[in-house]
């Protein structure tokens, strides 16, 4: 991890106009003009993550087992202690991913995204367009649910649902450089690409979104891409698995944009406002 992002939180951000501090366990990020400096949306007590909206079928001490192996293996690959044994890096990853769930992923990323996937993975809304889509399959849910939430936080920002687009870009580039803890999680996202490795699995089942982004947030998306913040970030998912996984770089790619993309939409408009505005969008996936 470079210095840079290292210390993203207490710098300003190299897009310019946006500092990342910490105010006890919370984070706060404010955008600086020329003479003033107002907060951007805080995050209220009551956007905090709730309980997750679809559940996988486990009782209690099944998911109690489940969580407590997931949580494991997230600290081992955070902390750096695999890092000097690819092959055991590898198999810990593989491991992660044959045992994450949504609950895992739900509370993965920083602090700001877990609020906003909380809200959002609540909206019957979504619930009802999901469970038409997998019936009964929990790990269908899982998969067409993360896919979905990217798919509509995109269309969102395309269309300026979730604040103008500059702003939205110095909050991503904050994102992108900030540590894993206030940053982008790629050891989830590397066992999420080690948990589905068939083409099939990253096709979302509803209307995809790409061909109906503007121009606009299409160049935002490409001038992200090409920062140092972020190609490190794809680089550090893909670093064991590309030799099994041929599509992990894209997979990685599409992964950190949205985290980055979700954490600033939660950060800019608060995580309820943000969700209430992905709904809107929602229906016309």
């Amino acid at each position: 991890m470079t210095l840079r992002r290292l210390f993203a939180l207490a710098l300003p951000a190299a897009a310019g106009g946006v500092t990342l501090s910490l105010s006890g366990q919370r984070q706060e990020v404010l955008l600086q003009d020329e003479e003033t400096s107002p907060p951007a949306a805080a995050l209220a007590e009551d956007d905090a993550p709730g309980p997750l909206a679809m559940q996988l079928g486990h009782s209690s001490g099944e998911a109690l087992v489940r969580s407590t192996a997931v949580g494991t293996l997230v600290q081992a690959l955070q902390s750096g202690e695999l890092d000097g044994n690819p092959s055991e890096r590898l198999d810990a990853i593989l491991k992660l991913g044959d045992q994450l769930t949504s609950e895992s992923w739900l509370a993965s990323g920083p602090e700001a995204l877990q609020a906003l996937k909380g809200k959002f993975f609540k909206r019957d809304d979504l619930k009802a367009k999901v469970q038409l889509m997998c019936h009964l399959d929990g790990d269908c849910s899982f998969q067409q649910g993360s896919l979905l939430f990217c798919e509509a936080l995109q269309l969102a920002a395309s269309q300026e649902k979730l604040g103008d687009l500059a702003t939205l870009e110095k909050l991503i580039n904050a994102t992108t450089m900030s540590t894993r803890f206030y940053g982008v999680d790629t050891v989830t996202q590397s066992a999420l690409i080690a948990r589905w490795d068939k083409e099939v699995e990253w096709v979302p089942r509803f209307m995809s979104t790409v061909s109906r982004v503007s121009g606009a947030f299409k160049s935002l998306r490409q001038r992200i891409n090409v920062t140092p913040d972020f190609r490190e970030l794809v680089k550090d998912t893909c670093a064991e698995l590309s030799s099994i996984r041929p599509k992990c770089l894209d997979r990685a790619s599409d992964g950190a944009f949205c985290q980055a993309l979700g954490q600033a939409a939660a950060v800019n408009l608060g995580p309820l406002e943000a969700s209430r505005r992905l709904g809107e969008v929602l229906m016309t996936i």
